[in-house]
């Protein structure tokens, strides 16, 4: 699930755990330099549902075993890292 978006033509979604809420990214931009997973769906719906599925109830990267936060941090990609600014899925 990591590294590789769920692309659903323009829309591609992705759970940000330090800003605790899900991304929409349009057209291949992908903003956030933070902490995010791609997730499956083809809506926000579908897509935090596979957050769910994945992540359970944790909101922030602090919520999730010491195992999966180090898993995450040493996953961000390049693309993640590089990008400037932010905003949120409204």
């Amino acid at each position: 699930m990591e590294g590789t978006f769920m692309d659903t033509g323009d829309t591609r979604f992705a759970y940000c755990f330090d800003h605790g809420d899900l991304h929409v990214f349009q057209h291949e931009v992908s903003w956030c330099t933070a902490v995010w997973v791609s997730l499956a769906g083809t809506s926000s719906a579908e897509a935090m549902a596979d957050k769910q599925a994945s992540f359970g109830a944790a909101r922030f990267l602090d919520q999730l075993p010491l195992e999966q936060q180090a898993e995450l941090l040493a996953e961000r990609t390049v693309e993640q890292r590089l990008q400037p600014g932010a905003k949120h899925a409204p």
